[in-house]
């Protein structure tokens, strides 16, 4: 009889919600605003027509990581390029953010002399990129990333409990003792 075996598809399916359920309940506390807390931020400056920065370390061309300082910062990471209003680079620097609102993105300001592209962003080393990450895309690859792990752990749990997907109760075989 059927009834005689032990119902595993049972276990093996509360198991698993009650996985999803601790699953998403993660993602969401991973979701709450957190208290910001100091980052690293590289730290150099280059204006061409200067006499004390002229070597180039620090615009996007020949950023150097090895090279340049870093410092901890209390609201962020910058990124800030001016050029002239023939397009030429006046100067680059990156620094520790002011204390202002961090969009994760870049505004462009543009004068009718300069126009000056700033940068800022909320976590270490961030100011290394041509493109500042949000947090929230960061915290999207790591949903992902979680419901990967999950995903491959579940289905080697149902794998070894005999429970995979594939298996059908008609392939279960019932001899009597």
């Amino acid at each position: 009889m059927v009834d005689d075996f032990p119902d595993n598809m049972a276990v093996g399916r509360s198991s698993l919600t009650a996985s999803i359920g601790v699953f998403f309940l993660l993602h969401l506390v991973m979701l709450l605003p957190t208290e910001s807390s100091a980052v690293e931020c590289f730290v150099c400056s280059y204006a061409p027509r200067s006499n004390t920065s002229r070597l180039d370390l620090c615009s996007e061309t020949n950023f150097t990581e090895t090279v340049v300082n870093t410092r901890t910062c209390e609201f962020g990471c910058e990124r800030v390029a001016t050029y002239d209003v023939n397009g030429e680079l006046e100067s680059y620097h990156r620094n520790c953010a002011q204390d202002m609102p961090l969009t994760n993105t870049c505004e462009t300001t543009e004068t009718v002399i300069l126009t000056r592209i700033v940068c800022a962003c909320d976590y270490s080393y961030c100011n290394t990129a041509t493109h500042a990450s949000s947090s929230s895309t960061r915290l999207s690859l790591m949903f992902v990333m979680l419901y990967c792990v999950w995903h491959v752990t579940a289905r080697r749990n149902l794998q070894l409990h005999g429970d995979s997907p594939r298996s059908s109760s008609a392939s279960m075989v019932y001899s009597p003792a």
